[in-house]
């Protein structure tokens, strides 16, 4: 997606940056990345796996996007996926981390009552998102892009078009 939307040192903005997989990728395609998160340590992880790359013009900032995006200069690109509505802290044990056919599970981002996956509803959750991506909108250049990766999940026991939604 990055070397789809961007050219070389184009700027590209995840403003949920978790662990930095979006980050890493900038740095293998010579683009300058950003990354915001609330979590500390997905700020650490994402610093840590940034840092074995070669080309590193990175800016990792720990913070609320909601606020961080503001103080940013005009961008290229964004591409991220954020986090999702409190799946996470459901007991559906999360992903198939060493690709066996048993789940292994995976933690929520945060406590934080900010974090998008602790909205009180999933009302509150697509309302805090589309004030980030407003936000995040107003910084993209003129003719710059955004992706969002997202899957539909279910929201009390009835799948739910989310990616309609988001859209």
């Amino acid at each position: 997606l990055i070397e789809l939307f961007t050219k070389k040192k184009g700027i590209v903005l995840d403003p949920f940056v978790g662990v930095g997989s979006a980050l890493l990728a900038c740095n293998m395609t010579s683009r300058d990345g950003i990354g915001i998160d609330l979590n500390p340590q997905y700020i650490e992880l994402a610093k840590k796996r940034v840092s074995v790359s070669l080309f590193n013009k990175t800016s990792i900032i720990c913070g609320d996007s909601l606020i961080e995006v503001d103080k940013l200069n005009k961008i290229d690109y964004c591409v991220t996926s954020p986090p999702y509505f409190s799946i996470l802290k459901h007991n559906g044990l999360g992903v198939r981390e060493d690709k066996s056919q048993f789940r292994q599970g995976i933690e929520y981002y945060s406590e934080d009552s900010r974090d998008l996956g602790n909205q009180g509803s999933f009302f509150d959750f697509l309302l805090l998102f589309s004030k980030i991506m407003k936000k995040v909108f107003n910084k993209l250049r003129k003719g710059g892009y955004c992706s969002i990766v997202l899957s539909d999940f279910t929201i009390n026991k009835q799948e739910e078009n989310i990616t309609g939604y988001i859209i």
